[in-house]
């Protein structure tokens, strides 16, 4: 059991480095094991150098709430076997066929997935894809990682962006968050938000808590995130 840091989480330049390598690996482990995301640490420790697993331990050991995160403490699970693997989906970025990533999500999940995904598409004529699912708290770390460098190792604003493992809603399996995108490759990386312009996304506002999906992350949430429009969570209901 990994002890969380009442530490600030710091990155030093050979840090960088080792971070750098980290991403490299796991991508290349992805060319041939497409199920690297809900990858465990045994596996992940098997592809690093003792450096590099280092990191993944800090990066466990990181206490949110010393950044402002208010979220609750979701726990480190193993993973589930009931995950249904959904196949890459087709989209169009600007105008091109693209695809999504193999992803993974529990059973009951994708169930009430389908049932509302299939609502939306009777009403407004556009199908919902999941860009983001399950994911192992192992797969959370690197990324939180790959976050970490996108933002230029900016601790404050990453812990906004990607969760701790053991906070993240992807990678609970008794109620899962998933990611949305719909059909036009809505949210983009250079402007998430631009998904609460889309007729998905002002669906979802109106249907989605018919069928257990709830908007985690609304702006000035009190978990102190990121507003993510495209990020819903499945609480089962009790019915």
């Amino acid at each position: 059991m990994i002890k969380q840091s009442t530490q600030e989480f710091t990155v030093s330049d050979s840090d960088k480095v080792l971070i750098g390598s980290i991403l490299v690996k796991v991508d290349k482990a992805k060319e041939q094991n497409d199920a690297v995301s809900i990858m465990d640490l045994e596996y992940l420790r098997s592809i690093l150098s003792d450096d590099e697993f280092e990191i993944i331990n800090r990066v466990f050991a990181i206490q949110p709430q010393i950044y402002g995160f208010r979220g609750p403490y979701l726990g480190v699970e193993a993973v589930p076997d009931n995950l249904i693997k959904i196949e890459k989906q087709p989209y169009y970025l600007k105008g091109e066929k693209t695809y999504t990533n193999i992803q993974y999500v529990p059973k009951f999940a994708h169930d009430a997935y389908k049932k509302m995904a299939d609502a939306m598409q009777a009403e407004i004529g556009r199908p919902l894809l999941i860009d983001s699912g399950y994911r192992s708290n192992t797969y959370q770390a690197v990324v939180f990682l790959k976050t970490l460098k996108i933002y230029d190792f900016d601790v404050l604003k990453t812990v906004k962006l990607a969760a701790i493992p053991g906070y993240s809603e992807h990678c609970t399996s008794s109620s899962p968050a998933l990611d949305f995108i719909n059909i036009n490759g809505l949210p983009s990386d250079g402007n998430p938000t631009d998904f609460e312009d889309t007729p998905e996304y002002e669906w979802l506002t109106k249907n989605a808590n018919k069928f257990d999906f709830f908007l985690s992350f609304p702006r000035d949430n009190h978990f102190g995130l990121s507003y993510e429009p495209w990020h819903w969570h499945h609480i089962p209901s009790k019915k």
